[in-house]
């Protein structure tokens, strides 16, 4: 754990918060999002990977990585993040219906 404050900002460099203990898994996924945010998925995806080996149960993670590889049209990839999220909690709706949309823009939904 960090023992130090540390601020959270926004996009136009407002505080949003300050942080005094922060985990690192919090940390390698504020580094996965902002990597993400950044359209480097190649680097975000070495953290995603290893949080979700970590959380392999965690569907919102699987749902926020397998959208983020969809909307940058990688669609193989996408559909196998939120199948393994699926596997994990088959009652998810928010998974499906990502899955579904996956399936549709790759044009394999029929």
């Amino acid at each position: 754990m960090f023992r130090r404050a540390f601020p959270l900002l926004s996009h136009d460099n407002r505080i949003l918060h300050k942080v005094y203990r922060f985990s690192f898994e919090a940390t390698r996924l504020l580094l996965a999002r902002g990597l993400r945010d950044r359209n480097r998925l190649d680097e975000a995806s070495i953290h995603y990977e290893v949080l979700l080996a970590e959380s392999p149960g965690d569907p919102d993670l699987a749902l926020e990585w397998g959208q983020a590889l969809a909307w940058e049209e990688e669609y193989n990839r996408a559909a196998g993040v939120l199948s393994t999220g699926l596997e994990k909690d088959s009652t998810s709706l928010d998974l499906r219906i990502a899955l579904a949309q996956v399936y549709y823009w790759w044009g394999k939904l029929e």
